[in-house]
C-alpha cells in the first residue's frame, strides 16, 4: 500500500506546473499539458487572490468591457472546461490551439514567482523559451 502524502495546494500547483512544462518541452500530448496547466493555474489564481496577487488571466478579464466579461471568461476557459466536462455536450468537437497553453503556462510561472518570490529553474527555462519564441509579445 502506498504511503499517504501531505500535499499543500501550493505544492500541488507547483508539481502540476513543473510536470506540464516538462511535457510541453518534450512535445507531449497538448490536451494533457493544457489540463495540467489549467489545474495549476486555478490553484495559483485562488491562492494569489488571498494574497492580493492578480494573475494575467484575471487582469485581462478586469480590462475587458463589462458587457463582454462573461463572453471573455467563456472564451478563456473554453478548452479547460471542454477537457474536463461532457455532461452537456458529450459529442462536441473543439477547435483547440495549443498556443493557449503557452499563455496559461506563462501565467502560472509569473503568478508562482510573485507568490513565492523564488526562481524555479524549470519555470525560468519556460519563461526564456516563451520570450525567445514570442519576442513580439514580451
Amino acid at each position: 500500500m502506498a504511503k499517504l502524502q501531505r500535499i499543500s495546494k501550493l505544492d500541488a500547483a507547483k508539481r502540476q506546473l513543473e510536470t506540464a512544462i516538462k511535457l510541453f518541452l518534450n512535445n507531449a500530448d497538448p490536451v494533457s499539458i493544457h489540463t495540467l496547466a489549467e489545474a495549476s493555474n486555478q490553484l495559483l489564481r485562488d491562492i494569489g487572490k488571498e494574497q492580493g496577487i492578480v494573475s494575467i488571466k484575471d487582469k485581462f478579464i478586469e480590462m475587458t468591457k463589462d458587457e463582454r466579461k462573461k463572453e471573455m471568461k467563456i472564451l478563456l476557459n473554453e478548452a479547460r472546461n471542454f477537457f474536463k466536462h461532457a455532461d452537456t455536450d458529450p459529442s462536441a468537437i473543439l477547435e483547440f490551439s495549443p498556443y493557449q497553453t503557452e499563455i496559461v503556462l506563462l501565467d502560472c510561472c509569473m503568478t508562482y514567482k510573485e507568490l513565492m518570490g523564488e526562481d524555479v529553474p524549470l519555470m525560468i527555462v519556460f519563461h526564456a523559451w516563451f520570450c525567445a519564441e514570442h519576442p513580439d509579445l514580451l
